[in-house]
């Protein structure tokens, strides 16, 4: 391999990696007040997007020069920067009740309870529905104590909305609430609230 092999390979590696923040810049800027999920998807597409601007180039330059080694090291890069997006995507970290309650934010605390940083968590929880069909002290055992509690008479006059809050630590992740509707003492519906 020649210096200026090398020098292209550097200057390359730059240029992926840059393009590579641009694209979570764009995803995470398009999904600041969203659940992670839309934003995961989004930087799926904006970081393969921004990597082909260099890729396409490359690849066709390389071609005509007729460096098909050139041609695979340029993509087995792309394939690098782009693969842990669509990863991440697929393999959501799994709810771990132990690990959520013992993950407390001291520096965040909403009447004596303090915040959860195992923010990542709380897709799998939304997803897999786990403390739909719950009580309140089955939930309670599982999540702990709520933050906050809701009532809207004028709306939803049967329904208490329990909150989570968690730490803003998860990327592309908008809000900072987990929230839990209960009816009648057993919780219907999870979502995400604080989106705003």
């Amino acid at each position: 391999m020649q210096r200026r092999d090398i020098w292209q390979f550097a200057l390359l590696g730059f240029i992926a990696l840059s393009c590579t923040l641009l694209g979570i810049f764009l995803a995470w800027a398009n999904n600041i007040e969203e659940p992670p999920h839309k934003g995961q998807l989004l930087a799926i597409g904006t970081v393969a997007l921004c990597n082909m601007l260099w890729f396409v180039p490359w690849t066709i330059v390389q071609q005509r020069s007729g460096s098909r080694r050139k041609v695979l090291a340029g993509s087995i890069l792309l394939l690098a920067c782009w693969i842990s997006f669509p990863y991440r995507f697929m393999f959501q970290p799994a709810f771990n009740a132990a690990k959520w309650r013992a993950s407390v934010d001291p520096s965040r605390s909403y009447d004596g309870n303090p915040a959860h940083r195992a923010g990542y968590m709380v897709p799998d929880i939304i997803q897999k529905e786990l403390c739909v069909g719950m009580n309140l002290t089955q939930v309670e055992a599982i999540l702990g104590t709520a933050h906050f509690e809701f009532h809207f008479p004028y709306q939803d006059p049967g329904k208490t909305y329990l909150a989570y809050v968690y730490s803003n630590q998860v990327l592309f992740d908008g809000c900072d609430k987990l929230m839990l509707c209960f009816e009648n003492g057993v919780c219907t519906s999870a979502g995400y609230g604080g989106c705003d």
